[in-house]
């Protein structure tokens, strides 16, 4: 164990997870970097959550629940960001769980480089009946960008990702900023633009945390005016980039016309003649974009062929692109 000199609080938003906080809380609990507080922060639960939680806090009085009413993940989150104490914020969703040297790994990484001001963990996605823990090479190699190199390895996936848990902030980067509430895909529309505050990101080559998708979540379901809001949420971060950190607007444009291609099958699959002018939407855009991203030199080989296929025939392009991608 570590106790550490350096506080480090950790943001939990419960809603309505009975079957996962109790792992969750447990695997913190855990840690071997010891000095952290818990702000788990119950949004109107319905269930038995809370009565869970209790249980498996304890008497633990590094943990306490705070209370409000729902008002969805990024209202859990801005409401946890009230209570902070720590020198550094990590955010773990309560259906998830984390590594016993999650913490450790995240710190030793952040304070390695006088610099860095964000440690990334690897992710693990598993199904909700798995019940896999890391199996880690230890001491993990730790790898240093710079902020943009992180940001366009996010915007091209290649190993990074935009998403607000598994990583350790300085707590400074969240002053007088939150997360957009009431919107879907709160992540993406925010990370990029804490990225963009700092020079130096650790990525720590080690899986630590472990996100649990559910076969209801908003990736799985139908196609509806609310799920498609991915459009505005992606037009807006590479408005958001191009006006505010230009180094890295190719990433993004790059990554705004996979998430059209991308949608546009989803939409045909449910009903091709729904949503017309979305569709024409990202057909313009696909249009008005295609030779940059063709030409970028970053842009991953399979979104190349991608955009090649789609401008030559869109019908064979949506049946070979439903066989690889298993109509999801």
């Amino acid at each position: 164990m570590y106790k550490g000199n350096e506080l480090i609080s950790i943001i939990v938003p419960m809603y309505n997870v009975e079957r996962y906080i109790e792992k969750c809380i447990t695997s913190i609990k855990d840690q071997t970097y010891e000095n952290y507080e818990v702000i788990v922060v119950d949004d109107g639960t319905e269930d038995d959550s809370n009565e869970k939680a209790y249980c498996a806090i304890g008497d633990d009085e590094r943990f306490v629940i705070v209370h409000k009413v729902n008002g969805g993940l990024s209202s859990a989150r801005n409401y946890g960001l009230r209570f902070v104490n720590g020198e550094y914020i990590t955010f773990i969703d309560s259906d998830d769980h984390i590594d016993k040297d999650y913490l450790l790994n995240l710190y030793n990484a952040i304070t390695q480089h006088p610099d860095c001001e964000i440690a990334m963990s690897r992710i693990r996605y598993t199904a909700e009946n798995e019940d896999i823990w890391s199996n880690n090479i230890k001491p993990p190699r730790i790898k240093i960008k710079s902020g943009n190199v992180a940001i366009r390895k996010m915007f091209l996936r290649d190993g990074y990702n935009h998403c607000a848990y598994g990583k350790l902030y300085k707590s400074h980067l969240w002053h007088n900023r939150v997360f957009p509430e009431g919107r879907l895909y709160e992540d993406y529309l925010t990370t990029y633009q804490i990225f963009s505050k700092v020079e130096i990101v650790a990525l720590v080559d080690s899986i630590d945390y472990f996100y649990i998708q559910h076969s209801n979540s908003i990736m799985h379901g139908n196609v509806s005016l609310r799920m498609l809001d991915i459009i505005n949420v992606t037009n807006e971060v590479t408005s958001w980039i191009y006006h505010n950190n230009r180094k890295v607007y190719l990433p993004a444009l790059e990554l705004q016309m996979a998430t059209y291609i991308k949608t546009l099958q989803k939409i045909r699959n449910y009903d091709k003649d729904s949503f017309i002018d979305i569709q024409l939407e990202i057909e313009k855009g696909i249009k008005t974009n295609f030779a940059r991203i063709l030409l970028y030199r970053y842009t991953p080989c399979f979104d190349r062929i991608k955009l090649l296929l789609f401008r030559a025939n869109k019908t064979l392009f949506f049946l070979l692109y439903n066989i690889v991608s298993g109509g999801e």
